[in-house]
């Protein structure tokens, strides 16, 4: 039976700063297809850290995109999941790329994900833009 492995702190939010880094490069290809946020840039605004599953751990990050409406301002927000593998190499462990998609729900749970990733660590979340 594989032991689950357990990540500290501070490897959970090196994993979600990779993820980011990651979705930052192809945020244009994540960028939803709407007229009006057109030529509008996109910002990460949360990043989770999903759990690990083997040598394999996931992030969930939450891009947003602001665009004027009606005299206030208007958001609209895009989740892109982040796989991500463990390297293991001579001179230590590195993470590396393997996928990152758009969610595909499926009542709860992504179906491009499955089951494995169900632990939720907020690592960063930016609330001060949240309009409540």
């Amino acid at each position: 039976m594989e032991e689950k492995q357990v990540l500290s702190r501070e490897e959970m939010v090196k994993a979600c700063k990779a993820a980011s880094l990651e979705v930052t490069k192809r945020i244009e290809q994540f960028k939803p297809d709407k007229s009006f946020i057109n030529g509008k840039e996109g910002s990460i605004q949360e990043q989770i850290f999903k759990g690990i599953h083997g040598l394999e751990l996931m992030c969930s990050i939450k891009l947003v995109w602001f665009y004027p409406s009606s005299g206030a301002t208007g958001r609209i927000s895009q989740y892109v999941h982040v796989h991500l593998c463990i390297v293991q190499k001579t001179d230590g462990r590195f993470l590396r790329l393997k996928d990152m998609h758009i969610p595909q729900w499926d009542k709860t749970s992504c179906t491009l994900c499955g089951d494995a990733f169900d632990e939720r660590h907020i690592i960063e979340q930016d609330t001060s833009l949240q309009e409540y």
